[in-house]
């Protein structure tokens, strides 16, 4: 009997054991501690025990994209750090764009970013073309691709001198489901041309610069051919995102309806987490107007701001949200937040939640990728 006990014992001891470390790869909603920094249990015998897991509270990282050129430091003062201070909630993500044809990336990769990682923030960089995916798969873009990836291993070699581990989000060919960029074609012909920029980069040494992501539009100008099609495997991402807008009434538009954050949200959500059940959801560009169908309403859009933020905190799978916080040039009145200008308070109301939380950039590249 006593024998039976001590058994018991150290089945007890082990089931809390594994249930400790099973936790700490899975508590956070959307990150987990890298597996070499768990001690790993020590049984004796085997044991077949189940393990149940806690879930954890729900986090999701917020970011912005700017008006400004981020490779002054004054950009991130004056626009991210602003924000910062101005909605009480930290940004995790800064997003931005640059062509693969940049003949300077050297610089317009280093530079920014660098200011970007020393300041607390992490890049996420959506790499469009001017090209067609053809022209990518005949290799006739790949010295062009090349000199991207040597930026992007510039910038981690020379934070490597720093001791920095850095990493940044990269989205390739973003909305290609979209015929609106010169990259849209078929999903075959766009998961070569993504398979060819990783195994390029791979050549290049520049991989572990780099957290891939798939980032379609949510809607696709062909129903026949949803982003789904487009998935170029789990194997090949660590993030799957998604653009979404609500257009609602803005004068640039020619088709004017306004949704509600749940109309603009859930149907994509639902979609990509059935279709990439393990990887995290960013969405990774989204803004709102003004305009309803009764004109200009600051209230609408402080309320759409509030309810979409609220959603976002409370949808499983969703991970992260980079707001186009854009003013200048753009078709519609996206911006919630404007140097000198108008701020919309909605944005404040929305992620004053426990779920929106920040992870210095050091500490995020650390960290293992999950739903």
């Amino acid at each position: 009997m006593l024998h039976l006990n001590k058994k018991l014992q150290w089945a007890l001891a082990a089931l809390l054991t594994l249930n400790l470390q099973f936790y700490a790869r899975t508590a956070s909603a959307n990150l987990s501690i890298p597996p070499a920094q768990i001690e790993e249990p020590e049984i004796a015998f085997p044991l077949y025990l189940p393990v149940v897991r806690n879930p954890g509270p729900r986090q999701v990282l917020l970011g912005v994209y700017t008006d400004g050129y981020l490779g002054v430091q004054s950009t991130i003062d004056d626009e991210v750090k602003a924000i910062d201070t101005w909605s009480g909630k930290r940004l995790t993500l800064v997003g931005t764009f640059i062509g693969f044809e940049d003949s300077n990336s050297n610089y317009n990769i280093a530079v920014p970013q660098g200011l970007l990682w020393d300041s607390g923030y992490t890049p996420f960089v959506n790499i469009p073309t001017t090209r067609s995916l053809q022209y990518i798969n005949s290799g006739s873009m790949d010295d062009a691709i090349r000199r991207m990836a040597r930026a992007f291993k510039l910038w981690r070699d020379e934070g490597l001198t720093k001791g920095q581990n850095r990493k940044a989000f990269v989205a390739p060919f973003p909305e290609m489901n979209g015929d609106w960029v010169s990259y849209y074609g078929t999903p075959a012909n766009f998961k070569s041309a993504f398979q060819r920029v990783r195994d390029l980069f791979n050549q290049e040494g520049a991989a572990p610069a780099v957290r891939w992501v798939f980032a379609p539009n949510g809607w696709s100008t062909s129903q026949d051919t949803p982003f789904e099609q487009y998935y170029p495997g789990d194997a090949n991402v660590e993030v799957v995102a998604f653009s979404a807008y609500n257009f609602g009434h803005c004068p640039a538009v020619q088709w004017k309806e306004w949704k509600s954050a749940a109309e603009v949200y859930t149907s994509y959500i639902s979609r990509m987490r059935a279709m990439a059940s393990s990887k995290p959801i960013f969405i990774v560009q989204t803004a709102t107007t003004a305009y309803t169908s009764g004109g200009f309403n600051i209230q609408a859009k402080n309320q759409w701001l509030s309810d979409a933020y609220s959603l976002m905190a409370l949808s499983p799978g969703v991970s992260g949200v980079i707001y186009f916080n854009l003013g200048e040039g753009q078709e519609c009145d996206w911006a919630f937040y404007q140097l000198g200008g108008r701020k919309f308070d909605g944005y404040r109301q929305g992620v004053n939640r426990s779920e929106f939380i920040y992870l210095p950039s050091e500490v995020l590249a650390n960290m293992v990728l999950a739903p």
